[in-house]
């Protein structure tokens, strides 16, 4: 690979991350919508002649006798608009103080990057700016009926907004809601999912002959960061023209001090050059917070944070945890499902890119362990993590990969139960439900 193809490949890189970094920003679509309504008021106030304003200024009641009329009434609809802009702003700001300390602070950067929100945000700004537009196009000397044309496009840019508005109150209102919250971090996370499972089906199940980690050329790390995704394709062309092998030694997600290996070559008995180590990591992409559409276990997470905040005494809010134990069930009954390695392969059956993927167990561990500790004192929050158990182990019940996994975090909820609820009361109701059905799901220990 020659130095004038590498430096492209930076460049293009860099092109890449740059672009990935509107395509993600919040203020995409209110810049695509207001350069819409722009556009809009330039040929409206360059085609006054139109058919459409002659046929507005042959009917007097869509027309104006004077410029002072259409004056007011854009001047008044701007000031309406922006009122309305700063109202249903101000009530985002209190949305997301209210699902800060209700839910999760994580969850702030999904509602703020919500769709919905910069669509209004988009259309209140493109109507202020239409308005704008026509208003310091009017001219004294100019035929006053040819204006009714814009004023009454104006005027429903304002009704519009108004409805937007209707909108908005109702969509801030779902927002802070428990079940809509946890809803919509599981319906993304089980779309991450299966985008996921997707892009790897080819190479699920395949195992292919890999030497053992440290046999290779490790490249360091040269930044401290938060690893969040790296270019699958710009990886596995590069691996081709070296002809390497190129492993990733780290999860994505994880926390990357500089100096540490990151990256391990193999297949090749020289090493790759320096200019390659660069070009190699500009393909690891690294960045603060926690996006779902990068990493899917990140809404495992997330939904485990809502349940210990609603555990929490200040929240104290059971429900809100067992619904998400319930959704948390589901997610891991499809993550169950594929194995613990990622690898790509070529046409040919060679693989030539590997990295970790966050195993099953320690996904199980990380979310239900910290709603077991804050919920061990309430009986019905161990027995949904039970009933989840047992769930997963009749999914489980065919390849039996994750059992001992299982068994050992059931068992460890039993002699939970048995100790801290012990009275009579507690036996009667607890018993039957933990005995229930256990043989079909799994062969587990009755200590209760």
């Amino acid at each position: 690979m020659t130095l004038l193809n590498q430096s492209a490949m930076r460049k293009r890189e860099h092109i890449n991350k740059f672009l990935s970094g509107i395509r993600s920003s919040i203020g995409l679509y209110p810049a695509l919508i207001s350069l819409a309504y722009f556009i809009l008021a330039v040929v409206l106030v360059n085609s006054r002649q139109s058919a459409i304003s002659q046929w507005l200024a042959e009917r007097p009641w869509l027309s104006f006798e004077t410029l002072d009329t259409p004056t007011a009434i854009l001047t008044t609809l701007i000031g309406s608009i922006i009122s309305l802009m700063v109202l249903s702003f101000s009530m985002v700001m209190v949305v997301l103080s209210q699902a800060s300390s209700s839910f999760s602070p994580k969850i702030l950067r999904g509602l703020v990057s919500e769709k919905s929100h910069q669509v209004v945000l988009g259309n209140y700004l493109g109507a202020i700016l239409f308005c704008m537009v026509c208003l310091g196009n009017f001219n004294k000397d100019e035929d006053i009926p040819l204006l009714s044309a814009e004023v009454l496009i104006s005027i429903i840019f304002g009704l519009w907004c108004l409805v937007l508005f209707v909108f908005f109150i109702h969509n801030a209102s779902l927002a802070i809601q428990a079940n809509e919250v946890i809803i919509r971090l599981y319906k993304k996370t089980l779309h991450y999912m299966q985008v996921f499972v997707d892009e790897n089906r080819r190479e699920a199940g395949q195992e292919k002959k890999w030497p053992d980690e440290g046999e290779g050329q490790m490249i360091l790390s040269v930044q401290s960061g938060y690893l969040q995704r790296f270019n699958k394709k710009e990886l596995i062309k590069l691996a081709q023209k070296e002809d390497i092998k190129i492993r990733l030694l780290v999860e994505v997600g994880d926390f990357i001090p500089t100096g540490i290996p990151i990256v391990e070559i193999c297949g090749s008995k020289n090493g790759i050059s320096k200019e390659s180590e660069e070009v190699l990591l500009s393909y690891l992409h690294y960045y603060h917070g926690e996006n779902i559409d990068e990493n899917y276990a990140y809404g495992f997470t997330q939904l485990m944070e809502i349940a210990i905040k609603a555990l929490s005494p200040g929240i104290n809010d059971p429900g809100t945890a067992r619904i998400c134990i319930h959704y948390l069930t589901d997610l891991f009954r499809l993550r169950m499902q594929w194995d613990d390695v990622g690898q790509a392969c070529l046409e040919n059956g060679g693989a030539v890119l590997k990295w970790k993927v966050t195993s099953f167990e320690s996904l199980l561990y990380k979310s239900f362990e910290p709603i077991k500790i804050y919920g061990r004192e309430d009986i019905m929050i161990l027995l949904s993590l039970s009933q989840a158990i047992k769930t997963l182990a009749y999914y489980d019940a065919e390849r039996q990969a994750h059992r001992k996994i299982l068994q050992a975090f059931y068992d460890q909820l039993l002699d939970l139960i048995s100790k801290s609820h012990s009275y009579k009361v507690d036996k009667m109701f607890v018993k039957p439900r933990l005995e229930n059905s256990i043989d079909t799901y799994l062969t587990l220990k009755e200590q209760y």
